[in-house]
């Protein structure tokens, strides 16, 4: 029953950010740039530096990177109890600089709301890394005990 639990919560996981961010990757780099987002930012000194189509396309390759890096998780097993999670722990981190990038681009219209959605991704995305951390420091612990019998 551990087991199952175990995998189920990296099932999880996994589906919950590779489903979200491929998405999103796929259409900010294949898709124009869509309307709302240009008249949005148009007024911001972001529309000159970096660039509305830049920032878009970037928020993009951050998405991608972070579903490429997951897939390689899943591929090296790190899901597996016992594994280390370097794979699992760079993809969420790459979530939570995607994150961080969209709430700074809503901070610069005054999107409170979309601001405080960002803090609640943010947040959940760093007790997953936090669920992460737990998961390798308890089989650290399983092993040191294991070798010290």
């Amino acid at each position: 029953v551990n087991m199952i639990g175990y995998v189920v919560r990296y099932v999880a996981i996994y589906l919950l950010f590779i489903s979200i961010f491929v998405r999103g990757a796929i259409d900010k780099l294949t898709k124009e740039v869509p309307q709302f987002f240009l008249d949005g930012w148009a007024e911001t000194w972001a529309a000159t530096f970096p660039g509305l189509e830049l920032s878009w396309r970037l928020a993009g390759v951050v998405e991608a990177s972070a579903v490429v890096v997951l897939i390689i998780s899943v591929v090296t097993l790190e899901w597996l109890p016992g594994r280390a999670k370097a794979w699992a722990k760079l993809g969420v981190g790459l979530g939570l600089v995607l994150f961080m990038m969209l709430a700074w681009g809503q901070q610069l219209i005054g999107a409170t709301e979309g601001i405080a959605n960002l803090w609640l991704y943010f947040g959940t995305a760093a007790a997953v890394l936090v669920v992460m951390q737990l998961d390798e420091r308890a089989a650290a612990m399983t092993t040191e005990g294991t070798a010290a019998r």
